[in-house]
């Protein structure tokens, strides 16, 4: 797999619109039968995919890395080995996580967000941070690479969001 978010974002872009992506799950990966994995998709070997988690388009969820139930996965995202995505947490697109960072419960990332290998985030943030430590602290933003403003359905927006039985959005 190409484990870089932009690269995978500029790959896509020059396909046309209409192109049919294989969304690949390894034979020893664990994914729940409720979760939702967007086209182009790739979850590695012994990673995990929990109940009513969304997986967006060409997202990769990278060896032993775990996204547990309600969690959302942006398009394009890339969860390094041994990362932990705690219940009810947003990753937004092209963000990349380094290897055994983790994300609290109810956490959102905003989009093209990067942290660092092994840092933990306790507390929501925007768009392009650069977040080290733990807790995590933000660095500096990033502007998002060419094109990614113009995510939606066509090129991997992230799954629409469930309907909870009480009729909220979740």
């Amino acid at each position: 797999g190409i484990g870089s978010s932009e690269m995978r974002l500029e790959i896509v872009q020059r396909f046309p619109a209409d192109t049919s992506w294989a969304t690949v799950v390894h034979p020893s990966a664990i994914v729940a039968n409720s979760a939702v994995l967007g086209p182009g998709a790739y979850i590695a070997p012994l990673a995990y995919v929990g109940p009513d988690a969304s997986v967006g388009s060409h997202a990769a969820v990278n060896v032993q890395a775990q996204a547990a139930h309600d969690v959302v996965v942006g398009a394009f995202a890339t969860l390094s080995p041994s990362v932990t995505l705690n219940g009810h947490s947003r990753v937004g697109h092209g963000c990349f996580l380094g290897t055994a960072a983790s994300v609290g419960v109810g956490v959102s990332l905003g989009a093209w967000t990067r942290m660092a290998a092994g840092a933990r985030a306790e507390t929501s943030c925007g768009d392009g941070w650069l977040l080290v430590g733990n807790p995590a602290t933000g660095r500096r933003r990033y502007e998002p690479p060419a094109g990614a403003n113009a995510l939606d359905e066509t090129i991997g927006g992230p799954p629409p969001p469930r309907q909870s039985p009480d009729g909220s959005r979740r």
